[in-house]
């Protein structure tokens, strides 16, 4: 069984240990989790959220000797650095707010070795910081199918959004792929851009064979460092429903080899989704989902 790596930017918030733990709970064997400090004043803080916590030879902290996340690069730079000095055969991320099912790992791994994929990804489902349920995104964090600002016409975005997801039309939660060192290693460089989140996923699907889970095993929390609203996923989730019928979604169906090169949606979507919008309203959701501070980050 290949050996993994999770890799967690932190700034100690108390949510840490929650992540920590969902590491620990996996049902695969040889996980390690490697938190990393964003700076020495998250030192204490990250020390006092793992109170308690054994950290044994399957957890690892590093202090880094200065802040990398400020200027919106969040956890990005530590996530493109740290893959190029492990040794584990597979690299996953996970922020430190977020959490994994205990069969995240295991899953991921299964899809990535039964299809031939270069790499993996799960799906993610939508909670508040306290961990109740909001939704399943299956409008935004797809990876091979198109991201729902996309879909978006030109009422609802200014054109330098506009080029921009033209130019970077996918996203996968940087917390969901699962990938063989020599990938990570490869798209090391992309995750020292702003938006690396929708960079890296639009480079290997272009690029690299990748497959999806189909399943949710990634636990992506609202609140705390996030600005996106939560009607952002459920408004998203009911045009693209709505548009594909009622039908399995494409994603949520069994791991197959994607690729290279980004699928779509019907053509249907789009007319769907713009009718269902007003303009401000999706005005002010795009920027609420635009940059945020998350992991990694400076705080004021």
């Amino acid at each position: 069984m290949p050996s993994v790596v999770v890799i967690t930017a932190s700034t100690g918030r108390a949510v840490l240990r929650r992540c920590v733990e969902s590491v620990r709970d996996q049902d695969s064997p040889d996980v390690r989790h490697l938190v990393v400090v964003d700076g020495p004043r998250f030192a204490a803080c990250a020390d006092e959220a793992l109170d308690g916590v054994d950290r044994d030879k399957r957890l690892e902290l590093l202090v880094l000797p200065r802040n990398t996340g400020h200027s919106q690069h969040y956890g990005y730079r530590i996530y493109g650095a740290l893959p190029l000095l492990v040794d584990d055969d597979i690299v996953c991320f996970l922020d430190e707010d977020n959490w994994f099912d205990a069969d995240h790992v295991s899953s991921a791994l299964d899809a990535l070795l039964s299809t031939g994929a270069e790499w993996a990804y799960s799906l993610r489902r939508i909670r508040t910081h306290r961990g109740e349920l909001i939704c399943e995104d299956d409008s935004d964090s797809l990876g091979h199918w198109p991201k729902f600002a996309t879909l978006l016409s030109p009422d609802h975005l200014s054109q330098p959004e506009i080029d921009f997801h033209r130019r970077h039309p996918n996203l996968v939660d940087s917390s969901c792929y699962i990938l063989p060192r020599p990938v990570a290693c490869a798209v090391a460089p992309l995750w020292q851009q702003v938006h690396a989140d929708s960079v890296v996923p639009s480079f290997l699907v272009e690029e690299h064979a990748g497959v999806c889970t189909g399943r949710s095993t990634l636990n992506y929390a609202l609140g705390g460092g996030s600005g996106t609203p939560d009607d952002w996923f459920t408004h998203g989730n009911r045009s693209i429903r709505e548009a594909y019928g009622t039908g399995p979604l494409p994603w949520r169906q069994a791991p197959r080899r994607l690729g290279p090169g980004s699928l779509r949606h019907p053509a249907r979507v789009a007319d769907q989704v713009d009718e269902a919008l007003p303009t401000t309203a999706s005005r002010q959701q795009c920027e609420a989902a635009g940059p945020r501070r998350g992991p990694g980050e400076e705080r004021p």
